[in-house]
């Protein structure tokens, strides 16, 4: 995201950056919790509710980025992922 930043790539291109690099995260953390034995029952019913507010959630968050200037979107995921630093370091911290 800096890198991204300092080249001064569009917000499209972070946005594209950010999502394959949580899509990336995301197949290995689901990949490793299968092979960890970590999933049962209970896991896949909360995932198949959840998969369905996927389709309300992204044209949302796409309706929102057209409709923010593009220097306060990077501000905001600037934001954010310092906040979602920050709880991770709180979660890692207790």
């Amino acid at each position: 995201m800096i890198y991204g930043t300092l080249k001064k790539w569009s917000v499209d291109e972070l946005r594209g950056i950010l999502q394959a690099h949580f899509v990336c995260v995301g197949t290995i953390v689901v990949a490793s919790h299968i092979l960890a034995g970590f999933w049962t029952v209970q896991v896949l019913q909360l995932l198949a509710l959840s998969l369905p507010l996927l389709l309300i959630v992204i044209p949302i968050g796409n309706w929102i980025s057209a409709k923010i200037a593009p220097t306060t979107m990077v501000k905001y995921i600037y934001g954010l992922l310092i906040i979602f630093g920050g709880l991770l370091l709180i979660k890692v911290i207790h």
